[in-house]
């Protein structure tokens, strides 16, 4: 399809996953379905192989003039231009949209990352400490220890803990996943 066939679609469905309207759009909450609906927005402006370079000397200002007049508009609206008017003004403004709907995306994959990240830390963390409940005398354990480790804080772990909990107590506890990191 060419590019002029591209826009005209967009136009005659703004409400489809690209067209006018949805290229619009904000990206929305950081959700599997916004990410894949904001790789499609880049992947069709991407396909549509807008000549980008040709922006670089023209005015930044008038770029922006454009954008928003576009952004105001509704798909009707720009049916009534002429066809090389509405052309020309949809090439501006996806030229413009396009680092808009690149930006959206790497957002949506910087906060769905962060949320991983943080469900992962939130889940060990659980792990850890119902591990550590599982362990008889902890409390205790772990004053000893503490208590040890105070007293001699330049001494080796096999001459100041050991002593005191034991290599076969502190073995137990190392595989119930209590040591681990």
């Amino acid at each position: 399809m060419q590019q002029s066939q591209q826009f005209e679609w967009a136009l005659s469905d703004p409400l489809a996953i690209t067209g006018f309207q949805r290229l619009k759009d904000d990206v929305g909450a950081a959700t599997l379905d916004s990410v894949l609906l904001a790789a499609q927005k880049v992947s069709f402006v991407e396909a549509l192989d807008l000549p980008l370079d040709i922006l670089g000397d023209v005015e930044r200002g008038w770029v922006m003039r454009i954008a928003r007049q576009v952004e105001g508009e509704t798909a009707s609206e720009m049916r009534r231009h002429a066809p090389e008017q509405r052309f020309g003004l949809l090439v501006v403004y996806l030229m413009h949209r396009r680092s808009q709907l690149i930006d959206g995306l790497i957002d949506l994959l910087l906060e769905v990352v962060h949320r991983l990240g943080t469900r992962s830390c939130r889940k060990v963390i659980q792990g850890i400490a119902a591990d550590i409940g599982a362990v008889h005398g902890k409390e205790r354990l772990l004053v000893e220890i503490a208590m040890a480790a105070l007293d001699h804080p330049d001494g080796r772990i096999e001459d100041v803990i050991f002593p005191i909990a034991g290599a076969a107590k502190l073995g137990t506890v190392q595989h119930r996943g209590v040591m681990r990191l």
